[in-house]
């Protein structure tokens, strides 16, 4: 409907410009009467509109991605009912309560786990590396063939040995149609010695049911289908009935009743689950942190796009005033003024937003290579199994619509208005060049913003988000729609500080809060710089006093941004919303990678990484410390033990005992918070010590301690109890609440939470009496610790020979870290095309502010101003325009930075500045600027004072 309303407006506009050719051809001249003037309305415009469209275009390709997934796992599935464990009269129950509004073809019994898969052979001589996990399903196929969810793809019933297979899980076997794969269903002797075997009969790559993943899209990696029986069989532990049921409701006029009716299910059996997986994940789509992410870039990207072409638009209808008023004063009428200021924006328009149109889409190809690198680079990482990868680009045709659109109508309303302002002004003002006083329009103003702003927090449900910045932004207001307090120093730098300050002090809760305080943040900021404009440039003359600068220089540099404080403040609110963006992301990613460095000796307490042996038979590498201190580049390795315990006495609180042997306790380097009273004066290192050579002794973790009831003290005696624990494959150990065998223990010390580490729980010494019956059955392994010059490849090529599934501490800090600073990465190669904005947007204030001074140049110069001081005096005049976008720029977005740190961070971390980037960034964005004027600059003092004199433009 946009789209067509928009079509009329322009068809409209060029019937008026056929209807009056001589105010069109009058137009369409001035455009090319100055050919830089031009050059730079028409890029200022371009990337104003292709600022927008790269923006919707990355926005696009996220959303096309998820929705993409969305129909290729869940086409035609609307709700999963998660039915495990439950008896099947109760089952069959509950589905006859919707069965009354959904048809039984629409509802599809399934017999769904996951497993791992691995190709023929590879279970005998098992390396963790080669499991994949994957989804394992069957389902009754008269049933499925007279249903909704039928694909002729899947039009024959699958024979007992036979299965089929997604396209993406035959890449990653490495298998073709024909190929055997085994699943390993279970961990016993007998499957791992004679594991089922499956015959490939197709490899599909088809949508919905056939590429099911699950109810939460957990099997990232693949899908394989079998015939009902032998998914029964699978689920024999639970009764081999169906465990899910999925339920179509594609056709259905009353999809939200009845979404109700299956939702209802979960309060009338307990143990039914539903979900609603393409509801879901689209609800994720709208309100996940990416598409935050995205949100902001997109809003601040229209922003700062709307904001350049204003001020072009604003500087070039200044310039045009005397024209306009010679224009009246020969008998022009105000229509065809307005018409003609109104066809020459149009005629800029037409050139720019094609232009702005290609290169955004350019823009937008280019960050989505480094989306696409950054994907791709974690999916490689050996440690993770499936990381999803956005290899898809994709801009909808409807986003190059509403970029288009705003990029003409943004400029083309503004001109209307303003045309209509200058068009009524009084022709001898505006000839020569007297600022027309308008009219007190309180009432008017105020009751047109609290009209919007009622309409605006309605259609947005009053989200609070949105009244703060309504409130917020009426405070900045008051001096416009109350003119009589435009004199009233004290109390508006007091609205203004308050409103300031509140961006500060006002807790944050979200995303969208965060944005709304940003915005305001970086308005305030400005805004008390320009209405206490006087002080600062007071302050600013008495500075370059110090360095003995001619005074004529200074007030000449100075006059120009006190009188154009509108245009002033457009360049620096544009600098301002760009360089708060790089801000944040300089400052959150240096917080992170600051903690990730420091955390290193944290997750393994000091250790550089861990072999891990799983108590499945056949399974375990029964690997010890004596064997890994051998492996090259390992200086000094210990055994550890994780077993499932309880505090006796203490109800449901089960935890892993840590288990370590002696080198634990010589090499780690966890705090200690309390210790026993003998201890007082002992380091850390010597409590572990003592801990060691006493087997009785535990450390006790705060974050356990917390959850207690009865907080355990230091120098308590406790029993740890052992719980009988089995562990598989395929999903996490099951725990006994029966206590095996019990120890008793002093608690010697606190440590702090280290949820974060690989000590996950108490720990004791392997010293203590009963130690070797404790251990059976544990998960265990092996920490060690690497040289600083180890090779991982080499360290990987003896890990993997040997059959041991390790971690390394480094893998874990960099994945973190290519996380973190890929995801800026992506943001800053958008970003930093949007100082192109700003650098534009300040080259054409300065080349349209010297057209509009060349009179007043060729007055300095006949007053006995040279080249030199001209030249000072412009320099000196910008330096402080950009001086204060970057101080507003860095304040803002040091504040912001800080509000996402206290909402998402938090006490985890210490919020760190990174000065030393943000001064080099403040400098490289000064360098930048100045040069983007020099040229002109250079060019500005050449002028002579007769030929300037006699410019009338």
């Amino acid at each position: 409907m946009v789209a067509y309303i928009f079509i009329f407006l322009v068809l409209l506009i060029f019937l008026f410009l056929l209807k009056d050719r001589l105010i069109t051809k009058i137009s369409f001249k001035n455009i090319f009467r100055k050919k830089t003037q031009t050059f730079l309305i028409l890029l200022g415009t371009m990337i104003g509109t292709s600022f927008i469209i790269g923006a919707m275009g990355i926005n696009d390709t996220y959303n096309n991605f998820v929705n993409t997934n969305i129909e290729k796992f869940y086409y035609k599935i609307d709700a999963v009912v998660n039915v495990d464990g439950i008896e099947q009269d109760k089952v069959d129950e509950a589905l006859s309560k919707i069965k009354q509004d959904v048809d039984d073809e629409n509802i599809l019994p399934v017999y769904y786990k996951m497993y791992p898969v691995l190709k023929e052979g590879q279970i005998q001589q098992l390396n963790f590396s080669d499991i994949t996990n994957v989804a394992v399903f069957g389902f009754p196929f008269e049933k499925y063939k007279n249903s909704e969810f039928y694909n002729e793809i899947y039009s024959e019933p699958l024979g007992p040995n036979q299965a089929i297979i997604t396209q993406d899980l035959a890449d990653n076997l490495e298998v073709k149609v024909g190929d055997v794969i085994q699943i390993l269903d279970s961990a016993n002797v007998a499957t791992i010695l004679f594991p089922n075997k499956y015959e490939i009969r197709d490899i599909i790559n088809s949508k919905g049911l056939l590429n099911y993943r699950g109810r939460n899209s957990e099997s990232q990696r693949g899908a394989v289908i079998l015939n009902e029986r032998k998914a029964a069989n699978l689920l024999r532990a639970t009764g081999s009935k169906p465990n899910q049921y999925l339920i179509n409701l594609d056709d259905f006029e009353n999809q939200e009743q009845i979404f109700a009716e299956i939702e209802s299910l979960e309060e009338s059996i307990d143990g039914l689950s539903v979900v609603f997986p393409k509801k879901r994940q689209r609800e994720m789509l709208s309100s996940g942190e990416i598409s935050a992410i995205f949100l902001a870039l997109s809003s601040f990207s229209f922003l700062a796009g709307g904001i350049l072409m204003i001020s072009i638009y604003s500087m070039l209808m200044n310039q045009r005033k005397k024209e306009m008023g010679v224009l009246r004063a020969i008998g022009f009428k105000k229509d065809k003024i307005r018409r003609m200021i109104f066809f020459e924006g149009v005629f800029y328009n037409l050139f720019s937003v094609p232009l702005g149109l290609i290169s955004g889409y350019l823009l937008s190809r280019f960050t989505f290579e480094q989306i696409s690198g950054f994907s791709e680079s974690l999916s490689n990482f050996e440690l993770f199994s499936y990381f999803p990868q956005i290899n898809e680009f994709f801009v909808r045709p409807e986003s190059f619509i509403i970029s288009g659109i705003a990029g003409f109508l943004i400029p083309t309303i503004f001109i209307y208005f303003y045309s209509y302002n200058v068009s009524n002004m009084n022709i001898v003002n505006a000839i020569k060049g007297i600022k027309q006083e308008s009219k007190s329009r309180t009432k008017t103003y105020l009751a047109g913003y609290l009209i919007i702003s009622l309409l605006v927090s309605w259609l947005l449900n009053f989200n609070y988000s949105v009244i703060y910045f309504l409130i917020s932004t009426f405070a900045l207001l008051l001096p416009l729609i109350f003119k009589k307090l435009m004199d009233k120093k004290i109390f508006i730098n007091i609205a203004y500080f308050a409103v300031f300050l509140s961006t500060i002090l006002i807790p944050s809760e979200d995303y969208i809060f965060i944005g709304a305080k940003s915005f305001v943040m970086i308005i305030s900021s400005v805004v008390i710089f320009l209405y206490d404009f006087d002080f600062i440039i007071l302050g600013i003359k008495k500075l370059l006093n110090i360095f003995k600068i001619n005074k004529a220089i200074v007030n000449i540099s100075t006059s120009y941004p006190s009188k154009k404080k509108g245009d002033v403040s457009l360049i620096i609110i544009l600098y301002s919303i760009v360089l708060f963006l790089i801000v944040i992301s300089t400052i959150i990613p240096n917080i992170q990678r600051t903690q990730m460095n420091r955390s290193r000796d944290e997750l393994f307490a000091g250790f550089d990484g861990a072999v891990i042996n799983i108590p499945v038979p056949l399974l375990s590498t029964k690997s010890d410390k004596s064997q890994i201190k051998e492996i090259k580049y390992v200086e000094e390795a210990a055994n550890f033990y994780y077993v499932p315990s309880t505090l006796v006495n203490a109800d449901n609180e089960y935890f892993p005992l840590m288990i370590g042997s002696d080198e634990f306790f010589d090499v780690n380097n966890i705090k200690v918070k309390e210790k026993m009273d003998y201890m007082k004066n002992m380091s850390d290192r010597e409590v572990w010590q003592e801990i060691k050579n006493n087997p009785n002794y535990i450390a006790f973790p705060e974050s356990i301690n917390n959850s207690l009831k009865e907080k355990v003290k230091v120098g308590q005696e406790i029993e740890i109890g052992k719980l009988n624990a089995t562990f598989s494959m395929t999903e996490r150990p099951e725990l006994s609440e029966n206590v095996e065998m019990k120890i008793p223990f002093t608690v010697a010390a606190i440590i702090p939470e280290v949820i974060n580490t690989i000590t996950m729980g108490p720990i004791v010494s392997d010293n203590f009496e009963g130690y070797s019956q404790f251990i059976q059955g544990s998960f265990n392994g092996q920490i060690f610790t690497l040289q600083e010059n180890y090779v991982r490849k080499e360290l990987e090529n003896v890990f993997k020979q040997n059959k041991y599934f390790f971690v390394l501490v480094d893998d874990l800090v960099n994945f973190g870290l290519n996380a973190t600073e890929g995801v800026f990465s992506i943001i800053n190669s958008f970003l930093y095309f949007g100082l192109i904005v700003g650098v534009v947007g300040l080259a054409i204030t300065f080349i349209k502010s010297i057209d509009l001074r060349t009179s007043a140049i060729g007055m300095l110069k006949a007053i006995g101003f040279n080249n030199k001081m001209v030249f000072e005096s412009f320099f000196i005049e910008y330096s402080i325009m950009i001086f204060l976008a970057i101080l507003s720029g860095l304040l803002s977005g040091i504040i912001g930075s800080y509000n996402i740190y206290t909402v998402f961070i938090g006490e985890a971390m210490p919020f760190i500045i990174p000065w030393m980037n943000l001064i080099y960034i403040a400098i490289g964005l000064y360098a930048v600027s100045i040069a983007s004027i020099i040229i002109p600059l250079y060019n500005t003092t050449k002028i002579q004072a007769a030929e300037s004199m006699r410019v009338e433009d």
